[in-house]
Protein backbone atom coordinates (compact mmCIF):
# COMPACT_ATOMS: atom_id res chain seq x y z
CA UNK A 1 0.00 0.00 0.00
CA UNK A 2 1.56 3.71 -0.96
CA UNK A 3 1.88 6.50 1.31
CA UNK A 4 -1.35 8.23 -0.27
CA UNK A 5 -3.57 5.07 0.80
CA UNK A 6 -1.93 4.98 4.10
CA UNK A 7 -2.95 8.61 5.01
CA UNK A 8 -6.45 8.18 3.93
CA UNK A 9 -7.31 5.56 6.00
CA UNK A 10 -5.39 6.56 9.04
CA UNK A 11 -6.11 10.49 8.89
CA UNK A 12 -9.46 11.33 10.50
CA UNK A 13 -12.54 12.12 7.87
CA UNK A 14 -11.87 15.25 6.16
CA UNK A 15 -8.27 15.89 7.54
CA UNK A 16 -6.47 14.55 4.57
CA UNK A 17 -8.63 16.60 2.10
CA UNK A 18 -7.61 19.54 4.34
CA UNK A 19 -3.48 18.22 4.74
CA UNK A 20 -3.26 17.89 1.03
CA UNK A 21 -5.16 21.75 0.27
CA UNK A 22 -2.57 23.40 2.71
CA UNK A 23 0.63 21.59 1.87
CA UNK A 24 1.02 18.45 3.38
CA UNK A 25 2.97 15.81 1.03
CA UNK A 26 2.38 12.06 0.55
CA UNK A 27 4.72 9.58 -1.52
CA UNK A 28 7.85 8.35 -2.02
CA UNK A 29 8.82 10.80 -4.97
CA UNK A 30 9.28 13.28 -1.83
CA UNK A 31 11.93 10.71 -0.46
CA UNK A 32 15.22 9.28 -1.44
CA UNK A 33 14.95 6.04 -0.88
CA UNK A 34 11.06 5.66 -1.03
CA UNK A 35 10.42 5.19 2.93
CA UNK A 36 10.30 8.89 3.61
CA UNK A 37 7.05 10.66 4.10
CA UNK A 38 7.25 14.42 4.14
CA UNK A 39 5.54 17.49 6.05
CA UNK A 40 6.44 20.97 5.54
CA UNK A 41 6.28 22.06 8.83
CA UNK A 42 9.59 23.51 9.87
CA UNK A 43 8.91 23.70 13.68
CA UNK A 44 7.61 20.03 13.95
CA UNK A 45 10.48 18.29 12.55
CA UNK A 46 13.94 17.72 13.01
CA UNK A 47 16.51 17.27 9.93
CA UNK A 48 15.94 18.27 6.40
CA UNK A 49 16.45 16.27 3.56
CA UNK A 50 15.53 18.02 0.08
CA UNK A 51 14.82 21.21 1.58
CA UNK A 52 11.95 19.66 3.54
CA UNK A 53 11.49 18.33 7.25
CA UNK A 54 11.33 14.74 7.32
CA UNK A 55 9.99 11.90 9.29
CA UNK A 56 10.40 7.71 9.13
CA UNK A 57 7.86 7.19 11.63
CA UNK A 58 4.51 7.19 9.89
CA UNK A 59 2.20 7.00 13.39
CA UNK A 60 4.56 10.29 14.32
CA UNK A 61 3.61 11.98 11.43
CA UNK A 62 0.00 11.81 11.98
CA UNK A 63 0.16 13.05 15.30
CA UNK A 64 2.49 15.63 14.16
CA UNK A 65 0.37 16.47 11.62
CA UNK A 66 -3.00 16.51 13.28
CA UNK A 67 -1.69 18.77 15.52
CA UNK A 68 -0.10 21.18 13.56
CA UNK A 69 -3.66 21.42 11.43
CA UNK A 70 -5.13 21.88 14.32
CA UNK A 71 -3.13 24.34 15.79
CA UNK A 72 -3.48 26.53 12.30
CA UNK A 73 0.18 26.05 11.31
CA UNK A 74 -0.67 26.34 7.39
CA UNK A 75 -3.49 29.10 7.84
CA UNK A 76 -1.58 31.73 5.91
CA UNK A 77 -2.89 34.69 4.02
CA UNK A 78 -0.76 34.26 1.00
CA UNK A 79 -2.85 35.20 -1.77
CA UNK A 80 -5.74 36.88 -0.26
CA UNK A 81 -5.75 40.46 -0.40
CA UNK A 82 -8.23 42.70 0.13
CA UNK A 83 -10.72 43.15 3.31
CA UNK A 84 -12.66 39.98 4.21
CA UNK A 85 -15.17 41.40 6.41
CA UNK A 86 -15.92 37.80 7.92
CA UNK A 87 -18.05 36.57 5.01
CA UNK A 88 -17.79 34.14 2.31
CA UNK A 89 -17.61 35.58 -1.77
CA UNK A 90 -21.04 35.68 -1.99
CA UNK A 91 -21.91 37.44 1.08
CA UNK A 92 -19.01 39.86 1.03
CA UNK A 93 -19.89 40.82 -2.93
CA UNK A 94 -23.41 41.07 -1.64
CA UNK A 95 -22.30 43.58 0.95
CA UNK A 96 -19.98 45.69 -1.36
CA UNK A 97 -22.82 45.96 -3.89
CA UNK A 98 -25.76 46.98 -1.38
CA UNK A 99 -22.68 49.62 0.06
CA UNK A 100 -21.83 50.65 -3.57
CA UNK A 101 -25.67 51.00 -4.34
CA UNK A 102 -26.75 53.00 -0.92
CA UNK A 103 -23.97 55.39 -1.90
CA UNK A 104 -24.88 56.12 -5.00
CA UNK A 105 -28.23 57.27 -4.21
CA UNK A 106 -27.53 59.21 -0.99
CA UNK A 107 -23.87 60.67 -2.02
CA UNK A 108 -23.09 59.50 1.83
CA UNK A 109 -23.72 56.74 4.09
CA UNK A 110 -22.65 55.89 7.21
CA UNK A 111 -20.69 51.88 7.76
CA UNK A 112 -17.91 50.79 9.88
CA UNK A 113 -13.97 51.30 8.76
CA UNK A 114 -13.26 48.41 7.79
CA UNK A 115 -16.76 48.59 5.35
CA UNK A 116 -15.97 51.58 4.12
CA UNK A 117 -11.88 51.47 3.33
CA UNK A 118 -13.54 47.57 1.16
CA UNK A 119 -16.11 49.59 -0.72
CA UNK A 120 -13.98 52.74 -1.21
CA UNK A 121 -12.19 51.27 -4.25
CA UNK A 122 -15.23 49.58 -5.44
CA UNK A 123 -16.82 52.74 -5.93
CA UNK A 124 -14.08 54.64 -7.41
CA UNK A 125 -13.35 52.06 -10.12
CA UNK A 126 -17.27 52.22 -10.75
CA UNK A 127 -16.97 55.82 -11.39
CA UNK A 128 -13.55 55.57 -12.89
CA UNK A 129 -15.25 53.37 -15.92
CA UNK A 130 -17.96 55.33 -16.22
CA UNK A 131 -16.79 58.87 -16.85
CA UNK A 132 -15.49 56.77 -20.41
CA UNK A 133 -19.57 56.56 -21.14
CA UNK A 134 -18.84 54.04 -23.29
CA UNK A 135 -21.36 50.96 -24.00
CA UNK A 136 -18.39 48.80 -22.94
CA UNK A 137 -18.05 50.95 -19.89
CA UNK A 138 -21.74 50.33 -18.66
CA UNK A 139 -21.75 46.68 -19.40
CA UNK A 140 -19.01 46.14 -17.17
CA UNK A 141 -20.75 48.56 -14.38
CA UNK A 142 -23.87 46.94 -15.09
CA UNK A 143 -21.75 43.17 -14.18
CA UNK A 144 -19.99 44.68 -10.78
CA UNK A 145 -23.65 45.89 -9.46
CA UNK A 146 -25.08 42.66 -10.11
CA UNK A 147 -27.27 43.98 -12.53
CA UNK A 148 -29.24 46.70 -13.22
CA UNK A 149 -31.01 47.80 -10.17
CA UNK A 150 -33.99 50.02 -9.54
CA UNK A 151 -33.11 52.88 -7.11
CA UNK A 152 -34.33 55.85 -5.49
CA UNK A 153 -37.96 54.41 -4.10
CA UNK A 154 -37.46 56.54 -0.76
CA UNK A 155 -38.12 59.35 -3.31
CA UNK A 156 -41.92 58.39 -3.41
CA UNK A 157 -44.49 60.77 -1.92
CA UNK A 158 -47.70 59.19 -1.69
CA UNK A 159 -51.29 61.16 -2.39
CA UNK A 160 -52.06 61.15 0.73
CA UNK A 161 -48.79 61.57 2.74
CA UNK A 162 -48.51 63.92 5.57
CA UNK A 163 -46.65 67.14 6.06
CA UNK A 164 -44.30 65.26 8.36
CA UNK A 165 -43.72 62.47 5.84
CA UNK A 166 -43.45 65.17 2.90
CA UNK A 167 -40.94 66.99 5.15
CA UNK A 168 -38.79 63.84 5.84
CA UNK A 169 -38.49 63.00 2.09
CA UNK A 170 -37.68 66.43 1.46
CA UNK A 171 -35.32 66.42 4.17
CA UNK A 172 -33.57 63.04 2.68
CA UNK A 173 -33.51 64.79 -1.08
CA UNK A 174 -31.55 67.85 0.09
CA UNK A 175 -29.01 66.38 2.10
CA UNK A 176 -28.58 64.18 -1.40
CA UNK A 177 -28.74 67.00 -3.15
CA UNK A 178 -25.61 68.77 -2.28
CA UNK A 179 -23.43 65.71 -4.02
CA UNK A 180 -24.91 65.25 -7.30
CA UNK A 181 -28.78 65.75 -9.29
CA UNK A 182 -31.29 63.87 -8.41
CA UNK A 183 -34.04 61.85 -10.74
CA UNK A 184 -37.52 63.44 -10.32
CA UNK A 185 -39.91 62.07 -7.54
CA UNK A 186 -42.72 61.40 -10.27
CA UNK A 187 -40.24 58.67 -11.69
CA UNK A 188 -41.06 56.84 -8.59
CA UNK A 189 -44.23 54.73 -9.06
CA UNK A 190 -45.67 52.05 -6.42
CA UNK A 191 -48.89 49.98 -7.56
CA UNK A 192 -52.29 49.73 -4.73
CA UNK A 193 -50.45 47.20 -3.34
CA UNK A 194 -47.78 49.14 -2.61
CA UNK A 195 -45.06 47.38 -4.68
CA UNK A 196 -42.53 48.95 -6.99
CA UNK A 197 -43.23 49.80 -10.48
CA UNK A 198 -40.88 52.01 -11.80
CA UNK A 199 -37.89 53.84 -10.45
CA UNK A 200 -35.28 55.25 -11.83
CA UNK A 201 -31.94 53.01 -12.75
CA UNK A 202 -28.64 53.30 -10.43
CA UNK A 203 -26.40 52.76 -13.64
CA UNK A 204 -28.20 55.60 -15.36
CA UNK A 205 -28.25 57.96 -12.55
CA UNK A 206 -24.18 56.96 -12.45
CA UNK A 207 -23.69 57.58 -15.91
CA UNK A 208 -25.68 61.20 -16.16
CA UNK A 209 -25.25 62.49 -12.80
CA UNK A 210 -22.31 61.00 -11.15
CA UNK A 211 -19.13 60.62 -13.85
CA UNK A 212 -19.94 64.00 -15.61
CA UNK A 213 -19.67 65.41 -11.79
CA UNK A 214 -15.40 64.23 -11.94
CA UNK A 215 -14.73 64.28 -15.15
CA UNK A 216 -11.81 66.75 -14.35
CA UNK A 217 -10.38 64.73 -11.52
CA UNK A 218 -8.12 62.01 -11.98
CA UNK A 219 -9.41 59.79 -8.56
CA UNK A 220 -9.88 60.43 -5.03
CA UNK A 221 -14.17 60.52 -5.73
CA UNK A 222 -14.75 59.44 -2.14
CA UNK A 223 -13.30 60.25 1.54
CA UNK A 224 -13.60 58.66 4.80
CA UNK A 225 -14.64 61.05 7.83
CA UNK A 226 -14.95 59.11 11.60
CA UNK A 227 -17.44 59.99 13.35
CA UNK A 228 -15.97 59.66 16.76
CA UNK A 229 -18.74 57.27 17.80
CA UNK A 230 -19.15 53.46 18.62
CA UNK A 231 -21.90 51.11 17.27
CA UNK A 232 -24.10 50.37 19.88
CA UNK A 233 -23.40 46.39 20.75
CA UNK A 234 -20.40 45.41 19.24
CA UNK A 235 -19.10 49.13 19.89
CA UNK A 236 -17.32 49.34 16.10
CA UNK A 237 -16.36 52.86 14.76
CA UNK A 238 -18.36 54.50 12.69
CA UNK A 239 -17.67 56.42 9.53
CA UNK A 240 -18.57 58.87 6.79
CA UNK A 241 -18.23 57.73 3.43
CA UNK A 242 -18.88 60.39 1.25
CA UNK A 243 -18.51 61.87 -2.47
CA UNK A 244 -16.29 64.78 -2.76
CA UNK A 245 -17.79 68.37 -3.88
CA UNK A 246 -19.43 69.07 -0.37
CA UNK A 247 -16.54 70.24 1.66
CA UNK A 248 -18.88 73.27 2.61
CA UNK A 249 -20.33 73.60 5.91
CA UNK A 250 -19.58 72.57 9.64
CA UNK A 251 -17.10 69.84 10.70
CA UNK A 252 -19.12 66.64 10.21
CA UNK A 253 -18.30 64.57 13.17
CA UNK A 254 -19.00 67.58 15.29
CA UNK A 255 -15.97 66.75 17.63
CA UNK A 256 -12.56 68.82 17.14
CA UNK A 257 -9.62 67.32 16.75
CA UNK A 258 -7.07 67.04 19.37
CA UNK A 259 -4.89 69.25 18.62
CA UNK A 260 -7.96 72.02 18.40
CA UNK A 261 -8.56 70.77 22.13
CA UNK A 262 -5.02 71.89 23.07
CA UNK A 263 -5.04 75.32 21.07
CA UNK A 264 -8.59 76.20 22.21
CA UNK A 265 -6.80 75.35 26.36
CA UNK A 266 -3.80 77.31 25.30
CA UNK A 267 -5.68 80.29 24.46
CA UNK A 268 -8.44 80.18 27.08
CA UNK A 269 -5.06 80.11 29.49
CA UNK A 270 -3.62 82.98 27.92
CA UNK A 271 -6.78 85.01 28.19
CA UNK A 272 -7.14 84.52 31.22
CA UNK A 273 -3.92 85.40 32.43
CA UNK A 274 -4.01 88.88 30.60
CA UNK A 275 -6.95 89.06 32.73
CA UNK A 276 -5.32 88.47 35.71
CA UNK A 277 -2.58 90.98 34.76
CA UNK A 278 -4.78 93.97 34.56
CA UNK A 279 -6.79 93.38 37.80
CA UNK A 280 -3.16 93.60 39.60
Amino acid sequence: MDFLSIARLNLPPGLFDWAVQFGVKFGPEFGVDGTKVFFPCPACFRGVQGGLPEVSDFGVFLSRAFACLLAGVFVMRHGRGGYRLGRRTAHRTSTLRNLAAGLFEHGQIVTTIPKAKAVQPFVEKIVTDAKSGTLAARRRVVAKLGGDRKGFEWLYVAKGATEAEKEAVNEVRDRAAQFFDLPAGSEVERNRYGELRAAPRIVKHIFDHIAPRFRDRAGGYTRIVKLGKHRIGDAAELCVLQFCGAEDGPEISGKPSTRRRQADKRTAFAAKLRKDAKKD
